[in-house]
């Protein structure tokens, strides 16, 4: 059982990694362009030589520098698979999203939705109640 812990909690990881490196990168090739020069990574560079201002912030952003300072073999070998893993991921996701939106499954996911909300709170009223 410990196997399958381990087991699962490392696919949950590669996945998660997967779509972060997705989410901050638009294509595999960005992964193989050259690294940023140091100023590019100072809030207050330009955007010329470097990565564009919006990409630098936030958590993204400094996924992003800190991939790019990698050398190009790691990100190559890595990243690139990565990527596709979240692509795939994330337009798998889409699909699913998109096939659920049609008006019957949106009427049905509504009331399950409902009914989980419902008993959850069931649940843990009596829990708060019988402890």
């Amino acid at each position: 059982m410990d196997r399958r812990k381990t087991a699962a909690m490392t696919a949950a990881a590669v996945a998660a990694a997967g779509i972060v490196t997705n989410a901050a990168f638009d294509a595999p090739l960005d992964l193989l362009e050259p690294a940023p020069i140091e100023e590019a990574a100072d809030a207050g560079a330009s955007d010329e030589g470097g990565f564009p201002e919006e990409r630098q912030k936030g958590s993204l952003g400094r996924f992003r520098l800190w991939t790019m300072r990698l050398p190009a073999e790691v990100r190559a070998l890595i990243g690139v698979p990565l990527w596709w893993l979240g692509a795939v991921l994330t337009e798998s996701t889409a699909l699913l999203w998109t096939a659920a939106a049609s008006p019957a499954a949106a009427y049905v996911v509504r009331w399950l939705l409902l009914l989980a909300v419902a008993v959850l709170v069931l649940a843990a009223s009596v829990k708060a109640a019988l402890p």
